[in-house]
């Protein structure tokens, strides 16, 4: 399984017909006082799916703060699948964060793990608007 995209994001959805739409990627949050909240965001996930990676996956996104203390963790699991019709299989994985509280400046991690084990680091930057 690779990633093809890892992102947040500040909108994130499906259309009928498959497409991924991602809008507002982001590599930084500002705030003009902490603890700060961020009233909503996405962290988007696009892995390729080989015949390896077919069948159930456990799924945990841990957020981590600048200490790499854990802010928050999402668990769940996704389904990896091959395409019937031949074309590359894509699994997406969409976690939306709500009124996310970021304690403090400094770089947060968004550690994806995938059967236990950790195949994406997603950063974005808090940062003190003057």
């Amino acid at each position: 399984m690779k990633t093809r995209i890892a992102a947040f994001a500040d909108h994130v959805n499906m259309t009928a017909d498959g497409k991924l739409n991602v809008i507002g990627v982001f590599s930084t949050i500002w705030s003009k006082e902490f603890p700060a909240v961020h009233s909503r965001a996405y962290l988007v996930l696009q892995f390729d799916i080989e015949d390896a990676d077919v069948g159930e996956h456990s799924l945990a996104i841990q957020l981590r703060g600048p200490a790499k203390n854990m802010i928050h963790e999402i668990k769940g699991s996704f389904a990896g699948a091959l395409d019937p019709n031949g074309s590359k299989a894509v699994a997406v994985v969409q976690a939306e964060y709500v009124n996310l509280r970021l304690p403090s400046e400094g770089l947060y991690e968004a550690r994806v793990i995938v059967d236990n084990k950790t195949i994406e680091r997603v950063g974005v930057l808090v940062r003190k608007r003057a």
